[in-house]
């Protein structure tokens, strides 16, 4: 029978094995506690995982300082194979196939078993530190900022990437039971299937607040490893985290900061520059402003960052409301080009017969009583001109925009002379522009001349897990401008929300939130009534109509495909293709997930 190791090459014991079983999940990182422990001082405390199912190996990177490479390459998430090379940061292991009876295990550095973890603790002395004084001094920094603004979500947000946690939020409980989420960031999973999830939340949040504030409670009972703090008679943190809880010095320093930044947002006046009117969450410049941890926002952003760097034409695609623009401000701003101007133009809002002197501009003396004009390409030099909507230019004009491309180059309205230009030319649209090529609407070269680098954002149905950062960002840069305090969103109005199909993405989530935070008293919580939308996009009835439809005229086996087809691939688009976590949220293994996917003709993305 065979059996499968990892050997690590220890740079100072040598070699060292660990037996890998089937149908496993195995956390690795430098900490005590992880399912394997690499004592290097490079390797992150929870660095990687590594799923083992059927004699494959799928490794996923857990956003560790120095990453991970297999076989040379950088991964997020890849399969791995007999003979293998996986680096975390400079630790080597290799997966290899023994025979039974022909390997064992080194003495020195055995894998640890998963920490058991009781279903309540009143003191948090078990836990190891994880920090340095670096972190504690940027804690007191950031808590000291964030008091002063009274954003309590941006330090959670901060605390939940500084303390590399799964994600986090701050609940509160009122005084007729009904639980409110005041703040909310990273992966926490609040989806509306997962009431057991929130169920249980709440149940743990009554308990600290009954028991009292110094009470720090762990659980694992319901599929994830969530630690939940009173921070004070009515609100209550959960933590959900990795292999292992927070340190006691970490934890009493995060709740600390917390109920500072908490104590400074009840307490903050109607008004001023240290008050409500005073938060400014999400307009920082770079990507800061552009909120979401989905995998395929990630994405977006980290090809964004690197599209930065270059000077080639950059195309960003996606449905109306999805930020466009916000990429492309973001390009500009960590561009070697920061310092010049970026000049947004509509496209679409143009009519035909002015564009050509709105983007280029008039020379002196083209017509009788026609002045000379700077144009658009004029006022950008230096920067960025975003041409937003360009699959609404017009044909006749499509060439000339090709030259300044191509040359760098334009001619004004009635010169004879080119004018030169340095300008990097950032371009974005709703439409299909191949299928606007092939019907003759848009010129070919051209289309391949913009899309030398492309941006796809994906609408904000397939990345539901945004949807609480981007209400909380909503929340509090509404209540600010309205100088109206709000005092939360209750969770059936959360998934009201997740559950929302929002053909209008982003741009329609603020203006639902503008729309409740209008109609709230001061102070007041936001619930499901004070919500205009209709769940699904449309009414229950129309919709199971329209999914009925689907399936019209088919064998019970054809249509039992066509849905498995439409459902996985709706887990994988909301995932951002992770066939780890949709064959967890299936119930399924991942052997099982390749089978149907093959089966049913399901391509990864």
């Amino acid at each position: 029978m065979a059996h499968y190791l990892l050997i690590y090459f220890h740079p100072e014991l040598g070699e060292q094995r660990f037996e890998l079983h089937n149908h496993r999940t195995y956390r690795i990182g430098s900490r005590r506690g992880n399912d394997i422990v690499i004592p290097q001082p490079d390797v992150s405390r929870a660095h990687a995982i590594l799923d083992v199912s059927d004699g494959t190996f799928h490794i996923t990177d857990l956003k560790s300082k120095n990453g991970t490479r297999l076989n040379g390459s950088p991964v997020a998430s890849a399969e791995a194979h007999c003979g293998d090379e996986i680096m975390l940061s400079s630790a080597r292991l290799v997966i290899v196939e023994v025979s039974s009876g022909t390997y064992s295990l080194a003495p020195e550095i055995q894998p640890t078993g998963s920490i058991d973890l009781p279903e309540s603790s009143d003191d948090t002395g078990r836990f190891q530190p994880m920090t340095d004084l670096d972190d504690i001094v940027a804690l007191l920094e950031m808590t000291a900022r964030c008091a002063e603004s009274c954003s309590v979500s941006t330090l959670l947000r901060w605390i939940i990437e500084r303390f590399r946690f799964e994600g986090g939020m701050i609940l509160y409980n009122g005084a007729r039971g009904g639980l409110a989420l005041i703040a909310s960031a990273g992966d926490i999973g609040l989806n509306p299937s997962d009431r057991e999830t929130l169920t249980n939340l709440t149940r743990i949040g009554n308990e600290l607040l009954q028991k009292g504030k110094a009470v720090v409670q762990d659980t694992d009972e319901f599929g994830a490893r969530f630690l939940a703090s009173a921070l004070d008679s009515h609100h209550v943190l959960v933590i959900q985290y990795g292999a292992t809880p927070p340190a006691a010095s970490d934890l009493s320093a995060i709740i600390a900061s917390l109920r500072v930044a908490l104590r400074a947002a009840l307490h903050a006046p109607a008004s001023g520059p240290t008050g409500v009117a005073g938060r400014r969450v999400g307009h920082e410049a770079g990507f800061n402003g552009i909120l979401g941890s989905s995998p395929s926002l990630k994405k977006c952003k980290s090809l964004a960052e690197r599209y930065a760097l270059q000077e080639e034409p950059i195309l960003i695609t996606g449905e109306s409301g999805t930020g466009k623009e916000l990429f492309a401000r973001a390009v500009h701003a960590l561009s070697v080009r920061h310092d010049g101007p970026f000049i947004a133009v509509n496209c679409a809002a143009i009519p035909s017969e002015l564009i050509e002197a709105e983007l280029f501009g008039v020379a002196p003396g083209a017509a009788t009583g026609v002045g000379e004009r700077k144009g658009k390409f004029q006022a950008a030099l230096g920067g960025v001109l975003f041409l937003d909507e360009v699959g609404d230019l017009p044909l006749g004009l499509q060439g000339k925009l090709l030259r300044v491309l191509e040359l760098g180059e334009y001619y004004r309205v009635g010169d004879d002379a080119p004018t030169k230009c340095d300008v990097r030319i950032i371009s974005a649209t709703n439409r299909d522009l191949e299928a606007e090529v092939k019907a003759g609407r848009f010129r070919a070269d051209l289309y391949y001349r913009l899309h030398v680098l492309r941006i796809h954002i994906p609408p904000l149905r397939q990345r539901r897990q945004d949807i609480p950062i981007l209400v909380n960002a909503f929340i509090e840069e509404t209540a600010s401008k309205m100088h109206k305090p709000v005092g939360g969103l209750t969770v059936r109005a959360l998934e009201a929300m997740t559950s929302y199909d929002w053909p209008g993405n982003v741009r329609e989530l603020r203006s639902e939130i503008i729309r409740a935070v209008a109609s709230l008293s001061p102070g007041a919580v936001i619930d499901q009534i004070h919500l205009s939308m209709t769940p699904g996009g449309g009414t229950a009835g129309a919709k199971m109509a329209l999914d009925l439809a689907l399936f019209q005229g088919m064998a019970l086996s054809e249509a039992r495909d066509m849905f498995e087809r439409i459902f996985i691939r709706a887990r994988l688009d909301e995932h951002g293709g992770n066939r780890t976590r949709v064959a967890e949220e299936l119930k399924i293994s991942r052997a099982g997930l390749f089978k149907k996917m093959k089966r049913l003709n399901i391509q990864p993305e």
